[in-house]
């Protein structure tokens, strides 16, 4: 993940932004999308979850420690990281695959647990 602190700072003082997916989190699900494209027609519907599953585990340890190095004290940063988990799970959605905990737990927990207000 390319600099996610600077990605999710909050806009210069007058500058008004909403929140929107980071550049980051869109390179990840376009990845995805990628190797489940490469996947899809070499493994069985079963291995490709299974991959998934495995894939999915370590950008939910890998994504988290990231985000929480963000300074999440602005409203804005916040806001930011709960677009990027939304996002992230809405694509990964669209793969339709069997995921026994979901995509992501822990991050979308994390994401969950921040006040966005």
């Amino acid at each position: 993940v390319k600099d996610l602190p600077a990605a999710l700072a909050p806009p210069q003082a007058g500058a008004q932004r909403q929140p929107e997916p980071s550049a980051n989190i869109k390179a990840v699900a376009a990845d995805l999308r990628a190797v489940y494209k490469t996947l899809r027609d070499l493994l069985t519907p079963q291995q490709l979850h299974k991959v998934f599953e495995l894939i999915l585990t370590a950008f939910d340890a890998g994504l988290l420690e990231a985000y929480r190095g963000v300074d999440t004290a602005p409203a804005f940063s916040r806001q930011c990281i709960v677009q990027d988990v939304q996002f992230l799970r809405k694509e990964v959605a669209r793969l339709h695959l069997s995921l026994p905990s979901g995509c992501c737990p822990n991050l979308v927990a994390f994401a969950l647990a921040l006040p966005v207000a």
